[in-house]
């Protein structure tokens, strides 16, 4: 599937630009779709989806324990998903639910043992497709695309954009 072309002003000034940016966007697009598939064909052997992988990685990176509010927001779900999504985690045996001593209503969500093993081993095989397919880039080309694709990222970022 294609990204629909838009119009350019062939007689612009910036029409060699707007083509280029086109045939950006034209590429994005496929290969976030063609990424996002690939990523849930290799979490299915694990019954997982993305969401609750990047909940697992995220737990991971922050240390294994962190609150529902934070977790929510950090893996861009509502609170009342990241509750089913913690749920459902909670009982493969991936992670559990502690709540808070002070203030009960305080749930934290903590990172098991076989939950962080399907992140070290999911994280492995995602890094050495990343290497498989950007092989043939040399080291300028490689600096230049991570360049490009942070400026993007930092452009997405919640309250950078509209």
């Amino acid at each position: 599937m294609e990204f629909p072309p838009f119009p350019t002003d062939e007689g612009s000034p910036d029409a060699p630009r707007d083509r280029a940016i086109q045939q950006i966007v034209q590429i994005i697009f496929p290969l976030v779709r063609l990424g996002s598939h690939r990523a849930s064909q290799a979490l299915a052997q694990y019954e997982l989806t993305i969401a609750q992988y990047h909940t697992l990685a995220y737990l991971s990176f922050r240390g294994r324990r962190c609150p529902m509010g934070e977790l929510a927001e950090a893996v861009l779900q509502n609170a009342a998903t990241m509750t089913g999504i913690a749920g459902r985690l909670e009982d493969k045996g991936l992670v559990c639910r502690k709540y808070g001593r002070a203030d009960r209503r305080k749930v934290y969500v903590v990172l098991q043992e076989p939950g962080q093993q399907i992140v070290e081993q999911v994280t492995r095989a995602w890094y050495q497709s990343g290497m498989v397919l950007l092989d043939d880039l040399n080291q300028e080309m490689l600096e230049g695309t991570v360049q490009v694709l942070q400026m993007m990222l930092d452009r997405l970022q919640p309250g950078k954009t509209d």
